[in-house]
């Protein structure tokens, strides 16, 4: 096709899913899908540069579009990525916006994207990460500690794993909550993390309520920073489960009965409020949980964002030290088996350990009463504990739920069947925190029957 315009000073390419893209290298890395408005907005400016040959057309440009689409199609593949962070083997490849970091365990260095088979999407909302300083060592991180006003060394070292974990590039994520009284901070030390991890025009976001306003949120960010989580449908707190461990949401196109939207749903979650309101064990297993004391002296935010501004640069050096120093340690970590859901979190959680200098097992201490806080606040909530637990100080229990539910006497609850299922949302609480084991014993013509006893 002689006749067709080229492209010059522009690379097409496709990903592994077959789609094309566009890459522009002029002095920053540009990545553009070719059916996106982004990539004829591209070709007008670099019109007007005389970047390459010109183009008169709508006619034109398509078949330029098109012709070169076809020859991508035809070549080579590269991995296009659209997130922040992309791990291959003992790698953590950084996308700063400006620059591309490289961290392995003998250096941090800049990357030539050219020479490499990956491509980061060019994302508006996305900010750039600051240049470090080589002379920078993990003790300069350590500032952190006093701009976050954590409540107890657990917290502080929980927040530290998880910051180091997030960008090592696991496919699971623990989601991070951060609750308190009102002014006790909460979304300064979301803003805080969110500068270190992922910094964006969108800020920390206001609550998000529904599947479809998450997924999307979630192609614009790597993590989701959101404030003022006061209440969590139950399709929402099943949303977040996805997000955690994994999941795609989907829904026809508009005005398309037979085409499909596939929207991803798995990122990492960092919200905050005043009180948990998750309900659900399952969530709660995939959630690390902060409690922000009351700050006792007030102190100007545009004060101290200045001053952690001023060290930000040293802080953020020391940090991506700490990772280098972790991805090291973790060959050494023998954790294979856990009673938590998230082993990888935990390996990363004994590295992380050990480079700081924290007594043997110190992580998966704190790790293991961060799990019981949550179950702790999930049977002060529920109307159930309290009379469950003055039942069963008589001795085992065996009957039916029909007449469990009279025994208890509940406001809420006015059937055995949602007695059933409150009850089974605080089966693990019970268990791990009472040592009451409920299980279910069969079908009786009285009803469901269940068992309530002491674990001895």
């Amino acid at each position: 096709m002689s006749n067709v315009i080229k492209l010059q000073g522009f690379k097409f390419f496709r990903d592994q899913n077959n789609n094309v893209y566009i890459d522009c290298t002029d002095g920053r890395l540009r990545t553009y899908e070719a059916g996106s408005p982004d990539i004829e907005n591209l070709i007008e400016l670099a019109n007007r540069n005389d970047r390459f040959i010109k183009i008169y057309s709508q006619k034109e440009l398509d078949e330029v579009i098109r012709h070169n689409v076809l020859y991508a199609k035809l070549n080579g593949k590269v991995r296009v990525v659209g997130k922040r962070y992309l791990r291959i083997k003992n790698e953590i490849i950084v996308n700063q916006v400006d620059r591309v970091l490289k961290i392995n365990k003998d250096s941090i260095c800049e990357v030539d994207l050219k020479r490499k088979k990956y491509r980061f999407v060019e994302s508006t909302e996305r900010l750039p990460l600051p240049k470090i300083s080589k002379e920078a060592t993990v003790e300069d991180f350590l500032l952190l500690k006093k701009f976050l006003h954590l409540s107890d060394e657990d917290d502080w070292l929980i927040v530290v794993v998880l910051m180091v974990y997030l960008i090592l590039g696991y496919s699971e994520f623990p989601i991070l909550g951060i609750f308190g009284d009102a002014e006790s901070g909460k979304t300064w030390i979301s803003s805080r993390l969110q500068k270190f991890l992922d910094p964006s025009t969108f800020g920390v976001v206001a609550q998000i309520n529904d599947r479809e306003h998450l997924a999307s949120t979630i192609a614009s960010s790597y993590i989701v920073f959101t404030d003022n989580a006061d209440s969590l449908t139950r399709k929402m707190q099943d949303s977040l489960c996805m997000t955690s461990t994994g999941g795609t949401f989907t829904r026809t196109k508009k005005y398309k009965d037979k085409e499909v939207l596939a929207l991803n749903l798995s990122a990492p979650i960092v919200m905050n409020g005043i009180v948990n309101p998750v309900t659900r064990d399952d969530l709660l297993s995939r959630m690390v949980l902060l409690k922000i004391q009351p700050l006792v002296k007030k102190r100007s935010r545009t004060g101290m964002a200045a001053k952690f501004d001023e060290n930000f640069v040293q802080m953020y050096s020391g940090f991506l030290r700490l990772v280098q120093e972790s991805i090291i340690e973790l060959p050494n970590v023998k954790y294979t088996k856990s009673e938590y859901r998230m082993v990888d979190f935990c390996k990363v959680g004994i590295a992380v350990e050990r480079v700081l200098g924290f007594e043997k097992r110190a992580f998966l201490k704190a790790y293991s009463r961060n799990q019981e806080r949550g179950l702790y606040e999930l049977l002060e909530e529920s109307e159930i504990t309290s009379p469950l637990l003055q039942l069963i100080s008589g001795g085992d229990i065996e009957m039916t739920y029909g007449r469990l539910l009279k025994e208890l006497d509940l406001d809420s609850i006015k059937s055995p069947k949602s007695l059933s299922q409150a009850l089974s949302k605080l089966r693990k609480a019970f268990l791990n925190i009472h040592s009451i084991q409920i299980e279910e014993r069969g079908h009786t013509r009285s009803g469901n029957m269940v068992g309530i006893f002491r674990r001895r």
